[in-house]
């Protein structure tokens, strides 16, 4: 009885929230969200088909990674696309189950004889981060440590940068993100001069935010997260990410 009573909420929501739009700010984090990108990137194409499966469409907004999301926490966008949690951002937003995991490690460059084995290895170190990201518990408690020191930025190209130019000695990033950067904005020779660690820094768990100045937001989350387990149980969410790893966005 239990389980007839929540499809049939479920069904219920759907009807009330048919044919909805949701507004989501969006930005550049390749090759899994662009606006350049085919579908917006992969991680869009999941969220878009997730809310297709429940009648709920989507509009993208293309900003900054940190007005992005002030946009969405003020109200004057629904929400936002691909964050993972912290108890800072669980005061303002409601979070969807995570639609990616990814491993976050650092990039270094070889010339610097830097090693990352423990965090003992940073004593000292300057790492290169981007403003408003989160890079993990265990990252974040050996900062306030002050175990090594930070360097901000506002994109990933720009830490890149500072690498290669000897200003930060290492640069904590997403493993494909960083690949895909290093390809599109760096030549052969400058790659070839950069290394990655074996250690994985975390397991990154991104989700969609929607933010809690809606109270309609909470049952959304709900439809998407059913949308969301439709399509990985349809098969497309495993073909939408190997066809990003083959390039084909």
């Amino acid at each position: 009885m239990k389980k007839i009573m929540i499809l049939l909420i479920l069904i219920l929501n759907i009807l009330i929230f048919s044919e909805k739009t949701i507004r989501i700010t969006n930005g550049e984090w390749t090759p899994y969200l662009s606006k350049k990108l085919k579908y917006y990137g992969v991680a869009s194409r999941i969220v878009t088909d997730a809310f297709k499966n429940v009648n709920i469409k989507v509009e993208y907004g293309f900003f900054p990674w940190k007005r992005s999301y002030k946009l969405a926490k003020i109200g004057e966008w629904d929400g936002s696309i691909g964050w993972s949690y912290n108890e800072e951002r669980g005061k303002d937003f409601y979070f969807s189950m995570p639609f990616l995991d990814l491993k976050d490690v650092l990039f270094f460059k070889k010339s610097g004889k830097t090693k990352f084995e423990s965090y003992e290895d940073l004593i000292g170190k300057t790492i290169g981060t981007v403003i408003g990201f989160y890079y993990g518990e265990e990252f974040e408690k050996a900062k306030k440590l002050k175990i090594f020191k930070i360097d901000e930025a506002k994109s990933d190209e720009i830490n890149f940068k500072k690498l290669l130019a000897g200003r930060v000695d290492f640069i904590v990033e997403s493993y494909y993100v960083g690949l895909s950067i290093l390809r599109k904005n760096f030549t052969k020779e400058e790659i070839e001069q950069i290394g990655i660690s074996k250690k994985v820094v975390r397991v990154g768990h991104y989700s969609l935010i929607l933010n809690k100045k809606d109270e309609n937001h909470k049952k959304i989350i709900e439809l998407f997260n059913k949308g969301l387990k439709q399509l990985k149980e349809s098969g497309k969410y495993d073909q939408y990410l190997k066809e990003m790893y083959e390039n084909k966005y």
